[in-house]
């Protein structure tokens, strides 16, 4: 007895092998408690009543996910084609303008019978100087930044870094 109490391993292995006895008989019980325990019983309808009842749900689903994508469509739709419109009746009009200025400029240089090159623009007296900005508006920015990104290289040759890579 005086081996066992000078070896604290040999009693820590004993009290191991009599604890997983003892759990294993309570594991037991437990089982056989549940086993013995009546289950709840639900009520079972017949296939062919579940199936149409499932049916109908999701036909509803998809009516709903019909009308909800069409209406989107739709409203997406109409609010990209005004903006277009704008713009391209916007260019139309800029494009008239240069047009008839420059007839106009043809017509005063036949009258005058001076020669009107390309390089060389003619200004008239009457015609007022047009301040030209080289600025850009926020909006052509924000349209190169976008254009960048789509004309640029794919994202996936330029993963997103997390910052554990980085340290």
């Amino acid at each position: 007895m005086e081996f066992l109490f000078q070896n604290p391993f040999l009693i820590l292995i004993l009290l191991a092998y009599l604890f997983s006895l003892f759990g294993k008989r309570k594991k037991q019980q437990t089982q056989q408690q549940r086993n013995s325990q009546p289950r709840h019983v639900q009520t079972k309808r017949a296939p062919a009543e579940r199936g149409s009842e499932l049916k109908r749900q999701l036909d509803t689903a998809i009516r709903e996910f019909k009308n909800l994508t069409e209406n989107r469509q739709f409203t997406e739709q109409a609010e990209s084609v005004q903006p277009v419109e704008q713009d391209k009746n916007e260019h139309k009009e800029q494009a008239e303008n240069h047009k008839t200025k420059a007839q106009a400029v043809k017509k005063d240089a036949e009258q005058q019978k001076v020669s009107v090159s390309p390089s060389k623009p003619v200004k008239m007296a009457s015609e007022k100087e047009e301040h030209v900005s080289l600025a850009p508006t926020d909006k052509q920015l924000v349209e190169g930044i976008i254009w960048s990104e789509i004309l640029g290289p794919p994202r996936s040759l330029n993963p997103h870094r997390s910052v554990r890579n980085h340290k």
